[in-house]
């Protein structure tokens, strides 16, 4: 692993102090002379690894919302193709917005990052059915009080000037990265102008947060550390790169999907081909909020952390340590992010 140096390590740790006293003058000015960690790297060097101020939420797929949504919408008469059309009037949206009970893992995301009167910019670029799943999006976030959703579903989009311009206004709080397959996602989107705003909010900004869905959550991985799959034979994980919100951490998804497949193994090879990284396994309808190198489990089942050492551990033994809603795992230096100079805001 690219370790960083002592003063990154002392300043990642006054840093972590600092937020957790919840910003006192004195901190302030105590994060304000901090090499690299507020004024990016100083004169000796050519990069640092930083913890991002942002908030990363990351979801293991099958969410409570969509499923709920189309159920309510027929019982008041609302058809599946006024839905996908987004042709539904005022007083259509506000009464399913009333019967929807969005009291699973989008209730807990909503605690992390304030949407209602925002903007939000969705990415469903992942999938086959990027229109649909944009139109969706939209009607989701607006029945959670947005007041504009912006919604990229083709790499032509990510690098429009609009897109960008609403990813660095100060209105949006979040851009939100729906499911499908993470390597369609990172061809669709890496590299964008849109991908550049998005990862220089993260960053700096700490009323800004990114998150993503199943393969929307595999796809904040690293150089080399995003899963893409199993080879042929199952033997070994098939590894690719991801938007790089989180270098050396492994996300897999879907942990406990298929009972004949679990996908920990997979992540255990994962890691195993990885030594410089730790796997963060998500079961369907759980999470976790990282902000400032802690990682907080949401939703209703379980997360798990997967360090080098445990990859010759057994299914059952790391099946027993998962993390629960409301605790907390430690990521460490693994959730920092190398950053070559301090982002400039203001660039179009």
């Amino acid at each position: 692993m690219d370790k960083p140096g002592h003063n990154d390590s002392d300043a990642i740790t006054r840093r972590q102090a600092l937020l957790r006293l919840g910003g006192t003058a004195a901190g302030v000015a105590l994060l304000a002379t901090t090499p690299g960690v507020l004024n990016g790297p100083t004169a000796h060097e050519t990069s640092i690894r930083r913890l991002p101020r942002g908030t990363l939420i990351l979801m293991g797929g099958n969410v409570e919302p969509g499923h709920k949504m189309f159920d309510h919408a027929e019982a008041l008469g609302i058809t599946p193709e006024q839905l996908k059309g987004y042709t539904l009037t005022p007083e259509q949206v506000q009464l399913l917005a009333q019967q929807c009970d969005f009291s699973g893992i989008f209730a807990d995301m909503q605690k992390h990052c304030p949407i209602k009167g925002k903007t939000v910019v969705c990415v469903t670029s992942a999938s086959a059915n990027a229109e649909s799943n944009a139109n969706l999006n939209k009607i989701l976030f607006r029945l959670f009080g947005a007041a504009d959703v912006v919604c990229i579903s083709s790499r032509a989009q990510a690098e429009l000037p609009g897109v960008v311009a609403k990813i660095k206004d100060p209105r949006t709080s979040l851009v939100y990265f729906d499911g499908g397959k993470q390597e369609v996602l990172a061809k669709n989107f890496m590299g964008t102008r849109a991908c550049e705003a998005m990862r220089q909010r993260y960053i700096v900004d700490p009323s800004f947060a990114v998150a993503g869905s199943s393969a929307g959550a595999a796809v904040m991985s690293g150089n080399g550390a995003m899963i893409e799959g199993w080879n042929t034979d199952d033997t070994y994980a098939v590894m690719g790169s991801g938007l790089g919100l989180l270098d050396h951490v492994i996300v897999d998804t879907h942990l406990h999907r298929s009972a004949s497949l679990p996908r920990l193994p997979r992540l255990q090879k994962a890691v195993e081909s990885r030594k410089d990284c730790v796997g963060l396994g998500l079961d369907e309808g759980t999470g976790v909020v990282i902000k400032d190198g802690d990682a907080t489990v949401i939703g209703r089942q379980k997360v798990w952390k997967i360090a080098p050492e445990d990859c010759k551990r057994s299914f059952a033994e790391i099946t027993m340590s998962g993390f629960s809603k409301g605790e907390s795992i430690p990521l460490g230096n693994h959730a920092c992010i190398r950053v070559q100079r301090e982002p400039e805001m203001g660039r179009n």
